[in-house]
């Protein structure tokens, strides 16, 4: 996302912070492992909810992510204010991620991993599409940015090479 996004979790941590609040729920391991980990930036919830509630678990006031609903409303804010004139989902961005790991010769075992398919066929839908060329829709809502590295265990485009590093 982008840096409206995090600026504006940034300040409502800080204000958090300054309320004597600001601490997100860790799992129990890592709350033992890093005390002070749930008061730290990086952990906090980049589509943080709009207002703190009480933690079930813990009965600490704690600001949790925004519900699915609310992060569907921003994607699809986000998606008529950069001027994409097709229908976008949450769901479509996972499509589009899908997509271009495969175009980009990403391994269809990496791409079933990275989505959390427990069949592989389900992550071969991807590659039908592909077959298909790209005049499916939802192939072309999210346009291609500069290549960054490909995820680990997908080929590397410069040399043939799979990435093997983190």
């Amino acid at each position: 996302m982008g840096d409206e996004e995090q600026d504006r979790a940034r300040l409502l941590h800080e204000e958090d912070l300054a309320a004597g609040f600001g601490e997100v729920y860790l799992p129990y391991a890592l709350e033992i492992k890093y005390p002070n980990a749930a008061l730290k930036l990086i952990w906090q919830y980049l589509f943080p909810a709009p207002k703190r509630s009480l933690d079930p678990r813990s009965g600490k006031e704690r600001r949790h992510r925004l519900n699915a609903a609310g992060l569907q409303r921003a994607v699809k804010a986000a998606a008529r204010k950069s001027g994409i004139q097709k229908r976008v989902s949450c769901h479509t961005l996972r499509h589009s991620f899908a997509t271009h790991l495969l175009q980009n010769g990403c391994d269809v075992r990496t791409v079933q991993e990275l989505l959390g398919y427990k069949d592989v066929r389900t992550t071969m839908i991807y590659t039908h599409v592909l077959q298909r060329g790209l005049s499916a829709g939802w192939l072309m809502v999210v346009p291609r940015l500069d290549p960054a590295p490909p995820p680990v265990g997908c080929i590397n485009g410069k040399d043939g090479e799979v990435n093997r590093t983190v």
